[in-house]
């Protein structure tokens, strides 16, 4: 829930309790107590929602963007550092397909390219993505580069 939220709320519940006030004094010293925690806790909320605002999420934020950056980051890494026999997981067959796509190829373009249907083309990826637990073009490209099956000059930008 929001802050403005829950101030809407509190501002909501201190209108019920002034309007439902009993005549009952003993009810009474304690709704006003209740009244009166009220509005000492929405100034601090007021001041815990600033807070939150100009310091915690700014840094949740940061810390999530390195958190991401890092993930690529250790995936290239792991990638580079891989063993270069672990290339030939991958079939001659798979490894042009991924040739073709880092070319920009569409499924049906490297269809075309191979002389193979559409269908063998998405199992390829399938199983490429499979092996290699990369899902993205550019995962496969970096992939490439890293294991000198495109030179990164041929790759367009």
């Amino acid at each position: 829930m929001l802050h403005a939220d829950k101030s809407v709320l509190l501002r909501e519940l201190k209108s019920i309790i002034i309007k439902y006030l009993p005549s009952d004094p003993m009810r009474n010293n304690q709704l006003s107590a209740c009244l009166y925690d009220i509005y000492n806790n929405e100034e601090w909320l007021a001041l815990h929602a600033e807070v939150e605002e100009s310091i915690f999420i700014p840094a949740i934020k940061w810390v999530e963007r390195k958190t991401r950056q890092n993930d690529v980051s250790a995936k290239i890494s792991s990638m580079i550092n891989q063993n270069p026999d672990n290339s030939d997981a991958l079939s001659d067959r798979e490894k042009d397909v991924i040739v073709s796509l880092v070319q920009g190829m569409t499924n049906k373009e490297i269809a075309d390219h191979l002389c193979i249907s559409t269908n063998t083309v998405i199992t390829h990826r399938r199983n490429i993505a499979r092996k290699l637990q990369i899902h993205s073009p550019a995962g496969l490209t970096i992939y490439a580069i890293v294991n000198h099956l495109v030179d990164i000059s041929s790759v367009r930008l």
